[in-house]
């Protein structure tokens, strides 16, 4: 019975910490919560995700309007206790007209990112038509762990 007890608490701990290691992780600015407003070409970190400065916009050869091109994402993350440190990495690049969106990107990582290393995204338009008429773009990393 005391096993039983004792098993129980520390369950209840592990669940504890991981709730709030993953609030910590929705709940960041760049994520759903809290979309992170930037310019073309800024860097921004997200949960330990650095997408690097010098992305930029550049027409997609396959669907003829611009896309993100030189998007390279670096992994800060390290292996911990109940994580592990590899990331499959989805980013919404989202433009935007007052409240409405009007354009979007999709960017995904070419499988996952390990610790400490440094990846190109692939980044695709996706189902509207391009305009220039936008007034801020925002970044929303989606989390996939």
């Amino acid at each position: 019975m005391a096993a039983l007890y004792a098993l129980s608490i520390v369950g209840g701990l592990v669940w504890s910490v991981q709730d709030v290691l993953f609030s910590d992780r929705q709940n960041a600015a760049g994520t759903h919560a809290d979309p992170a407003a930037l310019e073309v070409g800024e860097e921004i970190t997200v949960n330990k995700m650095r997408y690097h400065e010098g992305w930029s916009l550049a027409e997609d050869p396959e669907q003829g309007k611009p896309t993100v091109v030189d998007l390279r994402v670096t992994n800060e993350h390290r292996d911990g206790l109940f994580l592990p440190g590899d990331r499959d990495v989805l980013v919404d690049v989202y433009f935007y007209r007052g409240d409405q969106v009007v354009y979007e990107v999709l960017c995904e990582s070419p499988g996952v990112v390990a610790p400490g290393a440094t990846r190109e995204m692939h980044c695709a338009p996706y189902l509207y038509d391009w305009t220039e008429d936008y007034d801020r773009i925002e970044f929303v990393q989606v989390d996939q762990s």
